[in-house]
Order: structure tokens, then sequence, then C-alpha cells
């Protein structure tokens, strides 16, 4: 837990790992926001579609679409960006045997509410608006 407010942190077993589920779904969105943001270029019409359902509908199918989209080298790479060096990436395409901890989870939560270098204003506004619908 972490309160912006305030400043106040605290945890527990924050850095034991757990199979992430449909939680991996955001870390798979930021890649590909990250990517686009690198490439100067706009999500495809097919992009945007397959986000809205993996986020808003928690489609598996669009989740692997995605998934196989930006590929596990660009996925590491936003991971390390994003300092979150604790998150382990499922093997064989298995997106949902990936595995985080809280810790990273809260990073990646920083990442989605606070001005960073990693994902840009738009982005962020981006992925917190499907997470929100």
């Amino acid at each position: 837990m972490h309160d912006t407010v305030t400043g106040v942190s605290c945890h527990t077993g924050s850095g034991r790992h757990f199979d992430s589920a449909s939680i991996v779904k955001a870390i798979i969105l930021a890649t590909l926001l990250h990517w686009h943001q690198e490439a100067g270029t706009p999500l495809s019409s097919w992009e945007e579609h397959e986000a809205a359902l993996m986020i808003t509908q928690s489609d598996n199918d669009a989740a692997t679409a995605l998934w196989d989209e930006v590929g596990t080298s660009r996925l590491r790479r936003f991971l390390d960006l994003a300092k979150m060096d604790q998150t382990q990436l499922g093997s064989g395409g298995y997106w949902g045997l990936t595995q985080v901890t809280a810790h990273d989870e809260m990073l990646l939560l920083e990442l989605l509410t606070s001005p960073n270098p990693v994902l840009s204003a738009a982005s962020r506004s981006y992925q917190l608006g499907l997470m929100s619908g």
C-alpha cells in the first residue's frame, strides 16, 4: 500500500511471487503503448480493438494476440525500464503464468498514475481510461 498524499508506504510479503493471471494484461498493454511511443506511431485500429477487449472484458484471446504482437523481448524491455525486476514472464506463450509480486504491481500502478519517462501522459490516460471502463 502506498498513500500518494502522505507518502506513507506499508508492505508485507511484497516480494512473494504468484501467478499473475489477468494482472499481466495491464503489463501487455503498457508494453504495447511504450513500443508505439518509441516508434512514434499510433496504435492500429486492430490493436485498439484487441486492447479494449483485453482490458474491459478480460478477453484472453485478445491478450494472447497482443502478447504475441509485442513479443517477449519488448515485454522484457518494458519491465527493465519500469524497474519491475521481480516479474518473470510466462514461458511458451503462457502469459497467464507470468509471475508477479506486489512490489512490481505497485511499480506499475505508479507508472500509470504519475509522470515518468517510461509512459507518456497520453499512454497513461489511454490505459487508465480502459481500466476504469
